[in-house]
């Protein structure tokens, strides 16, 4: 992946993309005070264009004192929202996502200008945006972009209800190195940082044209037709038929029908990443097949324009995503 993509946000952020960004995001007006009436009325107005557009509004960012999130590149770029406590000041720098995955990425400062420690963590991060049954995971890093006195922060999460939360309220706790002992840590800092802002970005999803229903074999000489992919920034999505093993061998009830299913993408620098698959499945004991849906998760984000084919049980398909 090239370090100026669009999902360099979640990997190693250019510092100068966004000072860049900085720069072309308008000052944040004063406050607003709404009426009741007014508010309505913008909200309905708003809910049109975030249908038309699969983004989210920063309609109601005044109202509930978060900041608002320009889109500039496809990425959304909160303004302003930043928290200082106990002499390190964190800040939210860019936001991806899809329907159902969130990436955030955030910088950590030493404000007193001296290095920050090599190895840092926080015991406690929250965000309110992270609902229903998904997980997530975040990570310090030190980054050749930044001054000695910075860090980033990346957090990652998955959400079945994601897109339906307007206002993302974080929290970071007890930044921490490790100490002198195995699974010992030093306190450096106990804040909380604190940020409110609106959760806007772009649907990183795309269609991946077909033709044809497309089929495959696995290594058995399993069938699996699939009608439609759809590729994001987190994961592949396919609709698609499988082999039925309870119908095949009616003596092993339960098997997984994508146990020999592969998916792997071959990036356009020649690299190869393997996804994780995770599909549901349906039918009846007696057909054959079974209609489902295939979702495998990127390990990292990357662009799906980086993507030069989809490799699916040994079958490999060129990408167009154009």
């Amino acid at each position: 992946m090239t370090a100026d993509k669009l999902l360099d946000a979640i990997g190693e952020i250019s510092g100068e993309k966004i000072k860049k960004a900085r720069e072309k995001i308008p000052r944040q007006k004063a406050r607003i005070r709404w009426g009741l009436i007014a508010a309505c009325i913008l909200l309905v107005m708003a809910g049109g264009a975030e249908a038309a557009s699969g983004s989210v509004s920063n309609l109601l960012a005044p109202l509930y004192g978060g900041a608002r999130t320009e889109i500039i590149d496809r990425i959304g770029k909160p303004v302003g929202a930043s928290a200082t406590a106990d002499g390190y000041t964190i800040t939210a720098e860019a936001v991806i996502g899809d329907r159902h995955n969130l990436a955030i990425v955030y910088t950590l400062t030493r404000d007193d200008g001296e290095a920050l420690p090599e190895r840092l963590s926080f015991e406690e991060y929250y965000n309110s945006a992270q609902i229903g049954s998904g997980g997530g995971i975040f990570g310090v890093s030190r980054a050749d972009d930044l001054p000695a006195n910075q860090a980033r922060i990346v957090a990652k999460g998955d959400s079945e209800f994601l897109m339906f939360r307007r206002q993302a309220k974080v929290r970071f706790q007890n930044l921490c190195t490790p100490g002198a002992e195995e699974y010992e840590y030093e306190l450096i800092a106990e804040g909380p940082w604190e940020l409110n802002f609106t959760l806007r970005y772009p649907d990183t999803t795309v269609n991946m044209p077909l033709r044809e229903k497309l089929t495959v074999y696995d290594e058995f000489r399993g069938e699996y037709v699939i009608s439609k992919i759809q590729i994001s920034a987190f994961a592949v999505q396919m609709k698609l038929t499988a082999p039925n093993p309870d119908y095949i061998h009616p003596e092993k009830r339960g098997s997984n029908p994508f146990e020999n299913f592969t998916v792997s993408v071959r990036l356009k620098d020649g690299d190869e990443v393997k996804l994780s698959n995770s599909a549901n499945a349906h039918g009846t004991t007696d057909s054959p097949t079974l209609k489902a849906s295939y979702n495998g998760r990127f390990p990292e984000p990357l662009a799906p324009s980086e993507i030069e084919s989809l490799i699916i049980c040994g079958t490999e398909i060129p990408v167009n995503l154009k």
